[in-house]
């Protein structure tokens, strides 16, 4: 069986971005142990959680759907929470 993967976009600030890229360790500062990232780089959704953006690939099983919202274009803009745990340096893309 193959699996299904899906890129995400992860934001946070510059520092914690370079701490990230460096080590593979996110933090959750929900204290919920998960990271929430978006399935869209840029929208207003997800602004205002920091200007750095690291791009993730993930196994589909391992992220839990969070929200979900129709863009204007009649697409979806959907945000999962994935446990921090669980990602590495494996996981970053760009």
């Amino acid at each position: 069986m193959s699996t299904t993967w899906l890129d995400l976009f992860h934001r946070t600030t510059p520092e914690a971005a370079a701490r990230i890229r460096a080590t593979g360790v996110f933090t959750s500062l929900e204290n919920t142990g998960e990271i929430f990232c978006s399935t869209v780089r840029d929208s207003d959704h997800t602004a205002g959680y920091g200007s750095a953006v690291i791009h993730i690939r993930v196994p589909a099983g391992l992220a839990r759907l969070d929200d979900e919202f129709e863009l204007g274009d009649g697409t979806y803009e959907q945000h999962f929470a994935v446990p921090a745990r669980s990602l590495g340096l494996r996981n970053i893309v760009e």
